[in-house]
């Protein structure tokens, strides 16, 4: 259950639809304008229920209620307390609750509602869409040895031709992509490009997207005399971003904490770049392992994000190798016909009561750790 159906959400309740015996996505609410101006839609499914809290109907209510198991995003709290009372498994699927500062008055008040919502004796689990979630809701003793890692799983694509792949990517080409916003910080990527070219590398940055902030990346652009380095694209169709992350050889992601997942990583790395990412994103230490598959830097970090860039734009075979290994990271575990074949192991083993210690030791359904959101910690 969640608040709409879009295409990100798309190939892994088709991968349940296909494994298990039945599958229902309960879709509770509408999908917001700014989404569907970014490219977002709503696809077709013989398996999604549009409803909202108002207006369950008894066949909807009645499938919840009678499910083995139940996943809950975004939707009313009110349509899972009766299985929670009645301890059937449910799990919670939530990124982050911390993505920005709260006062401590806040705080309680968050910590009061949570712990109401998520009962400790009852038969719920979390699927954590960021690797900051476990230790964010550990924070309010909730979840303790409960926590799943999880993530957003977009189409994955498998290139016949690998080696092909990477034959077409320009070794001078950057590329970002998102919205125009304060906490993506795409100045970042302005001003990191801006630096290399001052110290003599001849790069070029498509930045993909649009925001608020889009006039002020302009005139940033103009003043540094880099109009003819930096393109800014606008919001482009899905299937042309992809086609975007196929030629460039570097994704710079550069958001903040507020960043709860990042698809645009699994996008990117599903093509073969080596992307450069701020540690706060939800995503990053779940699918980055740092100088292998990817490149990490601390968050806000103009001199550790340049000198990143720099190792990746001056070791040629290097850059190629973690490339090859962030398609692999895909394409062999991160991706939604392994996380639906986990997802269903895990629920037939908590439901037989065989427990999941040792059930997946990396990557979709294994244990969760409390990683706090540290650029020490997450390095080390």
């Amino acid at each position: 259950m969640s608040n709409y159906f879009n295409h990100h959400q798309k190939p892994l309740s088709d991968a349940l639809y296909r494994m298990a015996d039945e599958y229902l996505f309960v879709a509770t609410g509408e999908m917001r304008e700014e989404r569907k101006q970014l490219g977002y839609h709503q696809p077709d499914a013989p398996y999604v229920v549009k409803t909202t809290a108002d207006s369950v109907s008894p066949a909807v209510r009645k499938a919840i209620d009678d499910a083995d198991a139940v996943i809950i995003g975004s939707a009313p709290e009110e349509l899972i307390r009766g299985r929670l009372k009645d301890k059937k498994l449910t799990f919670r699927y939530s990124e982050r609750l911390f993505k920005q500062k709260i006062s401590a008055a806040k705080r309680l008040c968050w910590m009061a509602r949570w712990r109401k919502n998520n009962p400790q004796n009852s038969e719920l689990y979390l699927l954590c869409a960021s690797a900051y979630s476990a230790a964010d809701f550990a924070e309010f003793g909730l979840f303790r040895g409960k926590a799943f890692r999880w993530g957003y799983f977009p189409e994955t694509k498998r290139y016949d031709d690998v080696d092909a792949l990477f034959d077409k990517k320009e070794s001078t080409r950057l590329l970002w992509v998102g919205r125009f916003l304060e906490w993506k910080h795409p100045e970042l990527a302005v001003k990191a490009v801006g630096r290399l070219i001052e110290k003599g590398f001849d790069i070029t940055l498509d930045m993909i997207g649009s925001g608020g902030l889009e006039q002020q990346l302009r005139v940033m652009i103009r003043e540094n005399h880099l109009e003819n380095r930096i393109r800014l694209l606008g919001s482009l169709p899905y299937e042309d971003v992809r086609e975007h992350m196929e030629h460039a050889a570097i994704l710079l992601f550069t958001s903040n904490r507020q960043e709860g997942w990042g698809a645009v990583l699994n996008e990117a790395m599903n093509s073969g770049c080596a992307a450069v990412v701020s540690h706060s994103i939800g995503s990053a230490p779940f699918l980055i392992k740092n100088g292998v598959n990817g490149c990490v830097f601390e968050e806000s970090n103009i001199e550790m994000l340049c000198d990143r860039l720099e190792v990746l734009l001056t070791h040629d075979d290097e850059r190629r190798q973690i490339g090859v290994n962030a398609y692999h990271t895909i394409v062999d575990m991160w991706n939604a016909e392994n996380a639906a074949k986990r997802l269903i192991g895990l629920i037939t083993s908590l439901k037989e009561g065989r427990g999941s210690e040792k059930l997946f030791e990396d990557g979709p359904c294994s244990r969760a750790k409390l990683l706090k959101d540290s650029w020490k910690e997450w390095y080390e």
